[in-house]
């Protein structure tokens, strides 16, 4: 990631026009006059809903208040989760967790927004949110795994897909069955509660923690025509076709 020198979007106006109901993922940053490095494979997120923010922060998930007036804003009341990941990614998350609250102004111009303060530049990309309507109701059927640029077909017995309209899930592996609930936030499906039920044998041991890794733990999804594509900032990922 780049500093937010002559090449960082610009973004005009007195205030943010718009900033609820998107998924901000952070494009360029420079705190303190250095660059904010977030690894390949990591993401930093900024999702806003009335007076609260969240995200991912490269690591971990956090969350926030926020407080805006016109182009002012205030953010505090930080909290996370305590994952541990490696330490260039550590290093990342800590300074953009340490440079959001000295955020005092937001404007957006179109697909970008722009966060400043005092020796803090943070500028997001919006990010389209997930396919709700094209993705429940239907039954998805494993047709590739997806590890950077090699693809692979599954084995075992059908893996499946199915978010329901109320909430919950089920699937399989093609050895093991899936079962929980799911939340869409922003641009991403998150399992509430997930359970993957049953034993592999060795020769599907791969394909399941493959499976469980790309699902388990909060996904981006895409759907055209009848293929989904399920994917991690990681660049592993899923392949389903429609069945029903």
């Amino acid at each position: 990631m780049s500093g937010c020198g002559g090449g960082a979007p610009a973004v005009s106006g007195a205030a943010p026009v718009e900033v609820t109901g998107t998924t901000w993922v952070l494009a360029e940053a420079t705190v303190d006059g250095a660059s904010i490095d977030v690894p390949e494979g990591s993401r930093v997120t900024l999702m806003i809903d009335g007076d609260q923010a969240g995200g991912t922060s490269a690591c971990n998930r956090y969350g926030a208040s926020w407080s805006a007036d016109g182009g002012r804003v205030t953010v505090g009341m930080l909290s996370g989760t305590e994952m541990g990941c490696e330490p260039n990614v550590m290093a990342a998350e800590s300074t953009y967790l340490a440079a959001l609250p000295q955020v005092t102004a937001a404007a957006r111009d179109g697909e970008s927004l722009r966060l400043t303060g005092d020796e803090v530049d943070l500028v997001f990309t919006s990010q389209e949110g997930v396919p709700v309507e094209a993705l429940i109701g239907t039954t998805w059927r494993l047709d590739t795994l997806i590890d950077g640029d090699a693809a692979a077909s599954p084995a075992g017995e059908v893996a499946t897909l199915r978010l329901e309209e109320d909430g919950s899930l089920s699937g399989s592996t093609g050895c093991r069955q899936l079962s929980g609930s799911y939340v869409v936030n922003g641009d991403e499906v998150q399992f509430g509660t997930f359970a993957a039920d049953g034993k592999c044998p060795d020769e599907l041991t791969t394909q399941d923690s493959h499976v469980v890794e790309v699902l388990g733990d909060g996904f981006q999804a895409a759907v055209e025509g009848d293929r989904l594509t399920v994917t991690k900032a990681s660049g592993i990922g899923l392949v389903y076709v429609a069945t029903s």
